[in-house]
């Protein structure tokens, strides 16, 4: 009768999860909510250039699009657009950073050289978001 009882075993115990995995799940989603978030207002940047909304380039006026803005306006619509979907968010982002970077130089850097002189704070915060995007893998092991 020792015998049959030994044989019956209780199932082991699921180890709990550590919690550096519950770590990087609020991780993630802090990165999708940071990149959804960001591609959306990027995207009404795109929306005012091109369509005139939000106020427009003043006014409600739109910008040619055969223009730097127009060309501007594209890049922040479409790229926002992808951004927001988590379409190729690597090499969209890449190309969204270095537009603000260049939209820094042109717009922002002739009023003189510190961000909170001349206006430059956004293009260059959304720069540094796209940078990160960029450069942060999609997949965490």
């Amino acid at each position: 009768m020792s015998r049959i009882m030994r044989s019956e075993r209780t199932p082991e115990p699921t180890p709990a999860p550590a919690p550096s995995s519950r770590r990087w799940a609020i991780g993630d989603i802090a990165f999708v909510f940071l990149r959804v978030a960001t591609g959306l207002l990027f995207m009404t940047h795109g929306l005012q250039k091109l369509f005139g909304l939000f106020g427009g380039l003043g006014n409600g006026a739109t910008a040619p699009l055969a223009s730097r803005l127009g060309v501007a306006g594209g890049l922040e619509l479409l790229g926002g657009l992808l951004l927001a979907a988590g379409l190729f968010t690597r090499p969209v982002a890449l190309v969204l950073a270095c537009e603000m970077v260049i939209a820094y130089a042109i717009a922002h850097l002739p009023r003189g050289l510190m961000p909170l002189q001349n206006g430059g704070e956004v293009a260059l915060l959304y720069a540094l978001i796209f940078l990160f995007f960029a450069l942060t893998p999609r997949t965490r092991n």
